[in-house]
């Protein structure tokens, strides 16, 4: 029963969004909290379709706008949230084609063939 866990829905989106803004701030350093969260809430997105339809936009951006910088870590755990939201029909493949072309280009062997596969 999705409508009864709205507000605790609330309440991880809003620690998520918090965690965000920090993650933006240093995004080279790992955060394993940052991570379980993004995959708490991939998961849980398709009983929230309204409350979670930023997820997968916040995700891209993050990727495209630091994935260079980013801890090989955090860009697999990013990566496989939008592959799992993918799966799950939570946004159109044609919006994080031009974000993972732009992963090909890392040396991140593992997260080549994630993305491949």
């Amino acid at each position: 029963d999705p409508e009864a866990y709205g507000p605790e829905f609330d309440q991880q989106w809003s620690h998520f969004d918090s965690q965000m803004e920090m993650f933006k701030l240093k995004p080279q350093k790992p955060s394993s909290s940052f991570g379980e969260q993004v995959m708490f809430l991939a998961h849980v997105a398709p009983s929230f379709p309204e409350k979670a339809k930023a997820l997968p936009d916040l995700l891209i951006g993050a990727l495209s706008d630091h994935f260079e910088v980013m801890h090989s870590s955090m860009r697999s755990t990013l990566v496989q949230a939008l592959i799992l939201l993918r799966n799950r029909d939570q946004f159109p493949c044609a919006k994080t084609l031009p974000v993972y072309f732009k992963l090909f280009r890392s040396q991140d062997k593992a997260l080549r063939k994630s993305i491949f596969n």
